[in-house]
């Protein structure tokens, strides 16, 4: 008895693991919690089944209470996109595995009782922001270091966000793995973590701002050790009167007489709204 090629080995796991029913259950929310109704809901679904690789295009609408169903195909991924007038999309979770090549806890498994909800942002009109793209190439201190969002200086006294790298003696490189950091406080106001929403926020959080010594970032493990820490963040400074989110990004000096490297960019609003609807690509 012949055995089956490799090829056809590998054929008949893809179409076994990898072409899996997609259906999608979803219910559209605007950020004041509001179901979205008439939005058109597109799903790209990834196929790669032995036979064909692909993309295929599913679409569904919400209805009069945000909900809506997207399926009747096959594949092994589905990202979904939302359009509707007046509306943009504001979720960070737009791809969905279906695959059975991936861990069980990376696959999404529909719930028609548990809809996933998706939410979007209702436009209240762009005000002007100050866009920002600053860099730094500085000596390393103990010192806290302070810097002027709008002019993109380092200064020594007010300005808005207080960097404090911490740094061991000695070389600091994959070769000789020592733990490092950076702590960050704002001037007058507060910081967010902005995690995994920083790019799909459109103004600024109104509460949970952390106080004077605010929080720290670091690399303390081999597993997470990097020379380069990057960060969004959310931030509040000038008694409330300057909102921004930002990147910061901290590189360290692998020697001590080398500089290290600080680099901010964002967008901020001058005039207390947090209003970042101007941010959102169009």
């Amino acid at each position: 008895m012949l055995l089956p090629s490799k090829a056809r080995r590998m054929r008949d796991a893809l179409a076994d693991w990898n072409h899996k029913e997609i259906v999608f259950y979803g219910v559209l929310t605007d950020q004041f919690g509001n179901p979205v109704t008439g939005a058109t809901v597109t799903g790209k679904v990834s196929v790669n089944n032995g036979l064909r690789e692909g993309v295929d295009t599913i679409s569904g609408t919400s209805g009069s209470d945000g909900r809506f169903t997207l399926g009747g195909t096959k594949g092994e991924s589905l990202v979904i996109s939302v359009v509707k007038p007046g509306y943009v999309m504001s979720t960070d979770q737009v791809t969905f595995i279906y695959s059975y090549i991936w861990a069980p806890s990376e696959r999404h498994v529909p719930d028609v009782s548990h809809p996933v909800d998706v939410r979007m942002w209702k436009l209240q009109g762009a005000e002007a922001l100050a866009k920002i793209d600053w860099h730094f190439k500085l000596p390393h201190t103990n010192q806290p270091i302070r810097i002027d969002l709008l002019e993109g200086q380092v200064v020594s006294a007010g300005g808005d966000l207080i960097i404090t790298v911490e740094r061991p003696e000695g070389e600091i490189s994959s070769r000789t793995f020592q733990s490092w950091g950076a702590g960050l406080q704002a001037v007058d106001g507060g910081l967010i973590d902005g995690g995994r929403a920083y790019r799909v926020t459109f103004a600024a959080p109104a509460d949970g701002y952390g106080k004077s010594p605010a929080w720290k970032f670091a690399t303390n493990s081999p597993s997470n050790w990097t020379t380069f820490l990057s960060q969004g963040v959310f931030l509040k400074s000038r008694n409330n009167r300057l909102q921004a989110k930002v990147a910061l990004g901290i590189g360290i000096n692998m020697y001590p007489e080398e500089k290290m490297t600080i680099d901010i960019r964002g967008n901020i609003n001058t005039n207390g709204s947090g209003n970042w609807e101007a941010t959102i690509e169009r």
